[in-house]
């Protein structure tokens, strides 16, 4: 099987340097441009492997649908969205830059500096238990819904891609900060069929592939920058 880990296109609060968790910010102009070359990228290593996908998932958050849809649109096949994909939800920090959620709430700064306090979680949001408990739960959920053939696409969060990144590839869920991906970014795994470990048993053949955005290649088929 192989995993397709695609992060969405840049938004309107990754320019603006915010927390987005749950909150719905669109695409920019550049977003949307960087979705359909991420799109046209992922059709044209299809093609030349010669790999059929055969489902892609999104969270339902629209910077990842709309990513989701252009990838949708070239390989045409349906978007399957799942809730349990969304970001961390980040409570009241959401809409602050990381100078204001330092100002308003100090008293969170000890634990969010210990990558191991799984109890850490921001004001009336996810603890780091919880944000992981539901990655595992829905990444083995979507896994085991097809067989070990099967390939697949999923357009998710950044939060979300590092933590499971760094929980298949080393055991823990607390070096997310070494697998950090870029917008409409696409990292590649391969896992080994007829296991049932926890984590999976997995190889990362790609990680944080944004070549594609500046491929002239891709520029000739999208129509520009």
């Amino acid at each position: 099987m192989y995993l397709f880990l695609i992060r969405h296109g840049q938004s309107e609060g990754n320019v603006a340097g915010r927390l987005q968790g749950w909150q719905d910010a669109p695409l920019t102009a550049l977003g949307e441009r960087q979705a359909v070359r991420v799109a046209v990228a992922l059709r044209q290593f299809l093609t030349v492997a010669e790999v059929e996908i055969a489902a892609i998932y999104s969270s339902p958050l629209q910077r990842a649908a709309r990513t989701a849809d252009a990838v949708s649109q070239v390989l045409g096949l349906l978007v399957q969205p799942d809730p349990d994909l969304r970001e961390m939800h980040f409570g009241r920090v959401e809409g602050l830059t990381e100078a204001e959620w330092k100002d308003c709430f100090p008293d969170t700064l000890a634990a969010w500096r210990q990558p191991d306090n799984m109890e850490f979680g921001w004001p009336e949001g996810e603890t780091r238990r919880a944000f992981y408990g539901r990655i595992e739960q829905t990444l083995g959920r979507i896994l085991a819904a097809h067989p070990p053939e099967a390939n697949l696409v999923l357009v998710t969060h950044g939060g979300l891609i590092a933590s499971y990144l760094s929980w298949v590839e080393t055991g823990s869920w607390h070096g997310w900060r070494e697998f950090m991906v870029g917008n409409c970014s696409i990292s590649h795994l391969t896992f080994e069929p007829g296991r049932a470990d926890a984590p999976p048993l997995a190889c990362l053949l790609t990680f944080n592939d944004t070549g594609h955005l500046s491929d002239p290649d891709v520029e000739a088929v999208t129509g520009g920058a």
